[in-house]
């Protein structure tokens, strides 16, 4: 994980790396919930992103 580095090169304290992690997850949850609600609504485009 890149937290070790990112608590030298900004001098951020174990609270704040926590903050940044969270931050990050709540984010991508939204982006997921949106994603999924948009395919429900829309359906699907008919593509598959696995090869």
């Amino acid at each position: 994980m890149a937290r070790p580095e990112l608590r030298r090169a900004f001098g951020a304290s174990a609270a704040q790396l926590q903050w940044t992690g969270t931050g990050y997850l709540v984010a991508v949850a939204a982006l997921l919930v949106m994603a999924g609600r948009l395919g429900d609504r829309y359906g699907t485009c008919g593509c598959s992103a696995s090869a």
